[in-house]
């Protein structure tokens, strides 16, 4: 930040909760395709999408629609930490030259894989949860998308177990 030739800001400025942040509709927390301080935001569909223009947009349709084809034709698997369990096992089944016992390793030592933790307060209100998705809903499917794709590989290497149960 001080590096860029911007004056440092008072501690306050720093203090603030992302809540606020928003309800204030500082630069940094307006989220839309115009706002040129988004257009290096760390967005999912951005690592999906591909070197085109149009990934390069703030919660597109389009870009979103080109992160699914390719996450379809390009990746084996796209797993999320929120859901460790079905991750490892759908790795350990589709990519075994590279994941094979890879539940086996995550569980063996909780010291070496453990969650981190936010110690301050991160609850969004529920106004302010509501504005982020409509701001961030292309990126939500996106997100909803994999997270569906990767339960339907769960459940087909599952599937006779969950058969024998529900029959």
């Amino acid at each position: 930040y001080l590096q860029n030739v911007h004056k440092m800001k008072e501690k306050e400025y720093f203090d603030t909760n992302f809540n606020d942040c928003i309800r204030q509709k500082r630069k940094e927390c307006i989220f839309d395709s115009h706002n040129t301080y988004n257009a290096d935001w760390r967005r999912f569909a951005m690592h999906f999408c591909g070197n085109l223009e149009i990934c390069q947009q703030f919660n597109s349709q389009t870009a979103t629609q080109i992160a699914k084809q390719n996450i379809e034709s390009e990746y084996a698997v796209v797993g999320s930490w929120e859901d460790t369990n079905i991750t490892l096992t759908v790795f350990e089944h589709y990519i075994p030259r590279f994941f094979r016992g890879a539940t086996k390793v995550f569980y063996s030592d909780p010291k070496r894989f453990h969650k981190n933790a936010t110690p301050h307060k991160n609850e969004l209100d529920p106004d302010i949860e509501a504005k982020l998705k409509v701001q961030f809903s292309f990126e939500i499917e996106l997100y909803n998308f994999c997270k569906q794709r990767l339960y339907k590989q769960y459940i087909a290497i599952k599937k006779e177990k969950l058969m024998k149960e529900f029959h």
